[in-house]
């Protein structure tokens, strides 16, 4: 299921989320990371490319599942402070803990062990989720684009 949003740390999450316009050239699925695409005039899946505090910043979670003809996407913003589940690249390991880290793809983390200091990096690990086969965490999100941190 890609990313769950499953609560938050000093912040208000709306998990409702809200119609945002969509690129029609892909779908989604209920968990992926989407991103704002300025020449395509809405939302798309994000990548391991996409540039944080760049012309593509990463957006937020689709909470529905469009087929690529539809023009909305039902998505909730990332927030700094929103708790997320998340599926893996590598089995999750407590050694992960408090490291940041990417995309792989719309749909998974790259946890490769060690810390990444990319500014794409807003996904640190709190603790993984049930057998490291599993290829699983909680991550809290931190440094999104254009939200003020502390």
């Amino acid at each position: 299921m890609a990313f769950i949003i499953v609560g938050s740390s000093g912040v208000v999450i709306d998990t409702a989320g809200f119609a945002f316009p969509k690129h029609t050239a892909t779908a989604f699925a209920v968990g992926d990371i989407v991103t704002n695409s300025v020449t395509n005039n809405g939302l798309i899946r994000a990548t391991s490319s996409h540039d944080n505090n760049g012309a593509t910043p990463l957006f937020g979670i689709a909470i529905n599942a469009p087929a690529a003809a539809t023009t909305e996407a039902i998505v909730a913003q990332l927030v700094d402070g929103m708790i997320l589940e998340v599926d893996l690249a590598n089995n999750s390991s407590t050694a992960h803990n408090m490291q940041r880290m990417t995309l792989t793809d719309h749909n998974t983390l790259n946890n490769a062990g060690t810390d990444s200091a990319a500014d794409t990096a807003i996904f640190t690990q709190i603790r993984p989720v049930g057998d490291a086969t599993d290829k699983k965490a909680l991550v809290v999100v931190k440094g999104v684009a254009g939200q003020v941190t502390a």
